[in-house]
């Protein structure tokens, strides 16, 4: 078996912009590992260790002691399944269905505490130093897409002013209150964040969805969130365990819907830091296989391909990159559309937040 190459970042930005099948932007999608690079407490081990400390059902507790997963949404995937599993088979008598889908729903909410819990109080907690590097990498793309709940890329977005990426929020005369409000049809020719997942400064007002500032408040981000959360408003986060059930909350949200939609149509070449492509994200990874106008894939990875989870990278690349050929089929294609070309960069090269 011949193995990929594994590039430096900058032998791999160098390629994607001379690369002559680059019909398209360079865009970029973050994981959770763009936030760990920066602080570590957003690690599941963490996480996991303060929703235990806060309490989590018991049946639930056991399911991680069973399973010795510290992945949240590997364990909302079981109970997720396990509920339509009893629906199915009509396991009415004991209510176990109804239990399970009561314990998904605290888990997600133990979750979200969690990682307010955990969170840098403020941005001034980071180094300016970790701030610099992170702009510098991040500007180098035309626009950004993530996955990731936390504030860290908004905080970032507030280093360096003007900013280069705009994320659709915005103010007018019929803007109520201090917080900025989703407006899907201003800055539509600059570059721009999308929070697929949503974030915790997002959230709905019933009637619109809107960001937290910190700007005409002087009130921190991290408080203003904590304590609507002790209000039991909570924050526009899609914390599911399937893909599924991902895009069932998707697909019920304006600003959400809007940023799916444009991942799903973007040309060139894509980059991805921190991303593990699990099976929970696997709506992200139908996109990109059916997007023909989408040529190049850059998967940052840690270590050689003897690490099991970046063997399961190089096997999903493989998979994609068939799949494409099948979902093409044999059409004609026009020069801006064809096949899946899969790449391997070292992510540790790109010194994201050193």
């Amino acid at each position: 078996m011949s193995l990929p190459a594994i590039h430096t970042f900058e032998e791999a930005f160098q390629q994607a912009k001379a690369s002559p099948t680059c019909y398209g932007k360079r865009r970029l999608l973050l994981g959770n590992g763009f936030s760990m690079a920066c602080y570590g407490d957003f690690g599941y081990s963490t996480l996991y260790q303060k929703v235990h400390e806060k309490g989590i059902p018991e049946k639930v507790q056991n399911i991680f002691q069973k399973y010795g997963e510290t992945n949240f949404e590997a364990i909302l995937k079981l109970l997720d399944d396990a509920s339509w599993m009893a629906q199915n088979y009509d396991l009415y008598e004991d209510e176990s269905a109804s239990q399970m889908r009561l314990d998904y729903e605290a888990l997600k909410e133990a979750l979200t505490n969690a990682i307010t819990e955990v969170h840098p109080e403020h941005r001034g907690v980071i180094a300016n130093e970790k701030y610099d590097s992170a702009h510098t990498f991040i500007v180098q793309f035309d626009e950004i897409y993530s996955v990731n709940y936390d504030l860290l890329l908004y905080w970032c977005s507030l280093h360096v002013e003007p900013f280069k990426f705009k994320d659709y929020f915005s103010k007018d005369e019929d803007t109520n209150g201090n917080d900025c409000e989703f407006m899907p049809h201003i800055n539509a020719g600059d570059s721009h964040i999308y929070f697929l997942h949503g974030a915790l400064h997002l959230y709905s007002d019933g009637e619109s969805i809107r960001k937290r500032v910190w700007k005409d408040t002087s009130t921190p981000l991290v408080t203003q969130i904590r304590a609507a959360l002790d209000r039991k408003e909570y924050p526009l986060v899609v914390a599911e365990g399937s893909s599924h059930s991902k895009m069932a909350q998707i697909h019920g949200s304006s600003y959400l819907s809007n940023c799916l939609r444009k991942f799903n149509g973007i040309k060139g070449h894509l980059f991805t830091f921190g991303h593990s492509m699990s099976d929970q994200d696997s709506h992200l990874i139908e996109s990109i296989v059916k997007n023909g106008a989408l040529r190049h894939l850059w998967i940052g990875i840690r270590g050689d391909f003897t690490k099991p989870s970046n063997k399961h990278l190089y096997e999903l690349g493989e998979s994609m990159k068939a799949r494409r050929i099948e979902h093409t089929g044999e059409k004609k294609q026009n020069k801006s559309r064809g096949p899946l070309y899969v790449h391997f960069y070292d992510a540790n090269s790109a010194n994201v937040w050193s």
